[in-house]
């Protein structure tokens, strides 16, 4: 480990949302859930009521602007999406 070669740290994390929930040994000091936060399960075949996971917090909003675009706009950060036709967007 880092102590070994004579690394001095404060504070030591290396799991992740898998390694919180399936080693243990990883937890150190802290532990990162990122995708846990959401209540989603990092595992293929296990949804997330089995694993006990359910949303930290609800995010909710009003729509405060919707316009009409024409086929071919650029849209969204970068202009990476461009509509296929007349559209809405909120």
């Amino acid at each position: 480990m880092a102590e070994d070669a004579g690394v001095d740290t404060e504070v030591r994390h290396l799991a992740n949302t898998p390694a919180t929930l399936s080693r243990p040994d990883a937890h150190f000091d802290l532990v990162r859930v990122g995708l846990g936060l959401y209540g989603l399960s990092p595992f293929e075949g296990q949804n997330s009521a089995e694993l006990g996971l359910r949303p930290a917090m609800t995010v909710r909003t009003l729509v405060s602007n919707c316009k009409r675009v024409s086929e071919g706009q650029g849209v969204s950060y970068g202009l990476n999406y461009r509509t296929s036709s007349e559209s809405a967007l909120a």
